[in-house]
């Protein structure tokens, strides 16, 4: 048994570093943002990390939580 999800939209978007911080180190952030269809319903995730792999694996389980949440 497993969850079947479809995703319709998927975005990437970089962060600036925090407040004081040089973004010239590459310490900047990566932002995911997905839609996803789950259950029937269309929900919407985001994810930030260092990483953009991380990030968006970060907002498909915001997304899928969402759903299930909904339902």
């Amino acid at each position: 048994a497993g969850i079947a999800v479809e995703v319709h939209h998927y975005e990437e978007r970089s962060m600036a570093s925090p407040q004081g911080q040089d973004d010239s180190c590459g310490s900047a952030r990566a932002c995911a943002i997905v839609e996803v269809g789950c259950g029937g319903r269309a929900t919407f995730g985001a994810g930030v990390d260092a990483n953009i792999v991380t990030a968006s694996l970060r907002a498909l389980c915001s997304g899928i939580g969402r759903a299930r949440r909904a339902a």
